[in-house]
């Protein structure tokens, strides 16, 4: 063989071996399918998430297994004793039923994949929850987000629910939400900001080990009620005695936050004095709530004959954005500007795109979003 036909033979083969390394090196950091359609991506974020959704809504579930169990299996490899995982697990008033003991499910697929499966709540009159998930997955992928995991309405074995991606190696957040990245934050904030996120706590908001990646698990706490300004912690709306109030477009710009007043150090008795028109599961709720937080006041506001009361969530004191607004994707930022009612209808899913409060605070509170962008 000659030189030159050596030379070539050299660089043909480097050639080859280039391309073969960088297909690997994509397959293990870049999201691909075998043809078992196994998923091998690094991190729950890079995979395909539209092909990914098409998976969990058609491809066939090998078994399931009650989220507890599955819970109860992983703590007890890490030598954790029955006693003490159900002493952690459980409400104390609520042992004899829990919802992911009953109605939460691990789904295992015949292609590989693992999903997390609700059913809709007994408790529940209408299956909010199915619509609040799946609308929050449609929102988070629109705007490209990433955060929440692939979700999908579903029946499995003649029960509905929601079908969601079930996220490997994960840690509860609470010391590690001051690690996050600004850009992590702000996304964050923003998500709960627009969507009214009230039910927010560290089993909720979940970080990724193997990339430190932030996730929501749970939105049955996006709600039309919430009422808050930009860069500020939300108030939550209580009707006194069932008297409901209209949230329109006019609402909106109405509410009087300036009138906030503080509350400090308040007793059971304080706080049934104060708002003598809730219930009382309210107001024992409110009290577990300030203890639980170990909160020395709270801050309230009565309009429309109603108590806004501020969420006493200790999650978002590390949230909150730095002002001036920075560190937003021009992408995004397009998107959001992009979504107008029609838009907004389209993407949510079941009697969300009825409720015309929820349609109206989203909106406006992005309304109120580009105008702090533009200051």
């Amino acid at each position: 063989m000659s030189l030159n036909k050596k030379i070539k033979s050299l660089l043909f083969l480097s050639l080859f071996l280039f391309i073969f390394a960088f297909y690997i090196f994509k397959q293990n950091t870049l999201p691909f399918f075998s043809k078992d359609k196994k998923i091998t991506s690094k991190c729950w974020n890079e995979i395909n998430f539209k092909k990914t959704k098409e998976l969990l809504l058609k491809s066939p579930i090998k078994s399931k297994i009650p989220f507890y169990e599955y819970y109860k299996q992983e703590q007890l490899s890490k030598g954790k004793t029955s006693q003490e995982i159900d002493k952690e697990y459980f409400y104390k008033t609520r042992k004899s039923y829990h919802y992911t003991r009953n109605e939460m499910f691990v789904l295992f697929y015949d292609n590989g994949l693992k999903a997390i499966f609700r059913g809709i709540r007994k408790n529940f009159s209408k299956p909010y929850n199915l619509s609040k998930n799946a609308s929050a997955y449609k929102i988070s992928e629109f705007l490209n987000m990433k955060i929440v995991p692939p979700t999908v309405l579903r029946e499995v074995d003649g029960k509905k629910g929601t079908v969601q991606l079930f996220v490997e190696n994960i840690k509860y957040l609470r010391e590690d939400l001051k690690n996050l990245s600004l850009n992590q934050k702000n996304n964050l904030y923003l998500f709960l900001f627009l969507t009214g996120q009230t039910d927010l706590h560290h089993k909720n908001i979940l970080i990724s080990k193997k990339c430190f990646l932030p996730f929501f698990v749970d939105q049955d706490g996006l709600s039309p009620q919430t009422q808050v300004q930009w860069g500020e912690i939300p108030f939550h709306y209580y009707p006194i005695k069932e008297n409901y109030v209209k949230f329109d477009k006019k609402y909106y710009n109405s509410v009087p936050f300036e009138e906030a007043q503080i509350l400090k150090n308040p007793s059971l008795e304080v706080l049934k004095k104060t708002f003598s028109g809730l219930s009382l599961y309210h107001i024992n709720q409110l009290e577990k709530n300030i203890n639980d937080y170990k909160l020395g006041s709270i801050s309230f506001f009565n309009y429309k004959n109603s108590y806004f009361i501020q969420e006493p969530r200790d999650i978002y004191k590390h949230l909150l954005p730095p002002s001036p607004v920075k560190t937003y994707s021009k992408k995004m930022i397009k998107k959001l500007e992009q979504i107008d009612e029609k838009i907004l209808k389209d993407l949510v899913v079941g009697y969300l795109k009825q409720d015309q409060a929820f349609i109206n605070g989203f909106l406006h509170r992005r309304d109120l979003f580009l105008k702090e962008l533009k200051m």
